[in-house]
């Protein structure tokens, strides 16, 4: 049965938030029913199963995305800055998901922060109806130093929009590696579970991870894992602000992209 102590393990409490926001496409909502890396010693097993209003089950399996080296020294910086896009709803794009990405150590050290993240803000007030669709790349104009960001755009038709951030992964350790290292650790399981539908639930508590990226590279490893024919959905969970702000973000990242996305307060 469902845990429901506020304290209990990390990955239960995600999934517990993604259960609580998740909907198929049939419009049915889900309850936990049992953990079974809980109970089962003798073989691999999954971290959820589910059943909804209607009486399908569906299989969870959490994953998180392994942090870059120097990761805790940019984080303050990178959410200083950049984080605030996310709380202003006012510069979305209507139809359009847009996808920020901002190399790590981007930002000097002994820099004003809130100075910085202002003039970011304005910067992208400024251009973000001139945003293309796909990738490009762009200066952030007004700085005392050369700051580059690139962006992906693509259409979501009849939404109001989405803007995320994150940050390029580092040129020494491909995100490709780290993405397939993490399949080989999960899909098996995860597909082995008898359960009507699939989710891989990948954890990005970095911000490292580009939408689109995580499902072009999903798709590039296909030849590769045969598994992912029997899994129906990945999602990604942004967990940076879960543990000052109790919010987490999930998006659908694959197959077809980014589709559906809802975000949960904790507590």
């Amino acid at each position: 049965m469902a845990d429901e102590r506020p304290n209990g393990r990390r990955d239960e409490r995600l999934i517990d938030l993604f259960l609580r926001g998740y909907k198929d496409r049939a419009g049915s909502s889900y309850h936990l029913v049992e953990r079974p890396d809980r109970v089962e010693r003798r073989r691999p097993a999954i971290d959820c199963i589910a059943v909804s209003e209607r009486g399908g089950d569906l299989a969870i399996e959490h994953t998180l995305v392994e942090p870059f080296e120097g990761q805790k020294a940019d984080d303050p910086p990178f959410l200083a800055v950049f984080e605030r896009l996310h709380h202003a709803p006012e510069l979305v794009v209507p139809n359009v998901l847009i996808d920020i990405l901002v190399p790590v150590g981007a930002i000097p050290k002994g820099s004003d922060w809130e100075q910085i993240g202002q003039r970011v803000l304005e910067w992208f007030r400024g251009i973000r109806l001139e945003i293309p669709l796909g990738r490009s790349d762009h200066e952030i104009s007004a700085l005392e130093f050369k700051l580059r960001v690139h962006i992906e755009a693509m259409e979501i038709p009849d939404s109001p929009g989405v803007l995320v951030v994150g940050r390029l992964w580092p040129n020494d350790k491909p995100f490709s590696d780290v993405l397939r290292r993490a399949l080989a650790a999960k899909l098996p399981k995860l597909v082995a579970t008898p359960a009507k539908d699939h989710i891989l639930l990948v954890e990005d508590a970095s911000m490292v991870m580009g939408l689109t990226a995580v499902s072009l590279e999903i798709d590039a490893a296909r030849p590769c894992f045969e598994e992912l024919a029997r899994v129906d959905s990945v999602w990604l969970a942004h967990t940076p602000l879960w543990d000052s702000e109790k919010i987490v973000w999930f998006f659908h990242v694959w197959p077809d992209g980014v589709r559906e996305r809802f975000k949960v307060q904790e507590g």
